[in-house]
């Protein structure tokens, strides 16, 4: 029997959308995609913890998900009629997520319904060096290395390899530029940006 990768990924795509079914049928008032994606993540806010959300048994079962993402799959759940948008008048005429009777079916495995969203979703955009980029990133990994170990830290603490890449790649030469780079902020500009952009300039010129 061959195990076919688009198999096992419209199972767990299946079971995705279960696990948000059976999150907003648990919940025990209607509440709109923030609140439900909240849940998933195991959000601590006062309005969760008032409600004692974090009793549910879907309350952070997804803690690594973005809101974006679940907010994607929730959107095409229900443009495929899984779930339906109505405004609660308590709540200020505010929108909020109903399982309509196809959801039921579908979370009871009635029906089956085909909603595909990893492939689209995917971040796989990869950032690919030539030479002297290469030569570039080796240098800002030996600078980062130098300062970690000068602060006494964890080189992934001063900023991660993805950072690098692009900083290799992009080759920023202003703090403006380097905050454009992926999980650079104003923080790291404080404390490291000069040397880093300095590395930069020379290799540049």
């Amino acid at each position: 029997m061959h195990i076919h990768s688009q198999d096992v990924i419209q199972d767990y795509e299946q079971a995705l959308i279960k696990i948000i079914l059976v999150c907003i049928k648990e919940l025990p008032l209607s509440f709109g995609i923030k609140k439900v994606t909240g849940v998933l993540r195991g959000s601590k806010s006062t309005f969760i913890i008032d409600h004692e959300l974090y009793k549910l048994d879907s309350y952070g079962i997804l803690p690594t998900f973005k809101t974006k993402y679940l907010k994607t799959i929730i959107e095409k759940m229900i443009k495929h009629g899984l779930l339906e948008i109505e405004m609660v008048s308590e709540y200020k005429n505010l929108p909020t997520l109903i399982i309509t009777q196809k959801g039921q079916d579908f979370l009871a495995n009635k029906i089956s319904e085909n909603i595909k969203f990893v492939g689209e979703l995917s971040d796989r955009d990869v950032i690919l060096l030539n030479n002297e980029e290469q030569r570039l990133y080796d240098t800002l990994r030996e600078l980062r290395r130098d300062t970690a170990k000068k602060e006494e830290l964890p080189a992934y603490i001063i900023c991660g390899n993805i950072s690098l890449r692009e900083m290799a790649k992009f080759k920023p030469e202003t703090e403006a530029e380097l905050l454009s780079i992926t999980n650079i902020g104003e923080k790291f500009i404080q404390k490291y940006g000069y040397d880093f952009l300095e590395v930069i300039k020379s290799f540049v010129n």
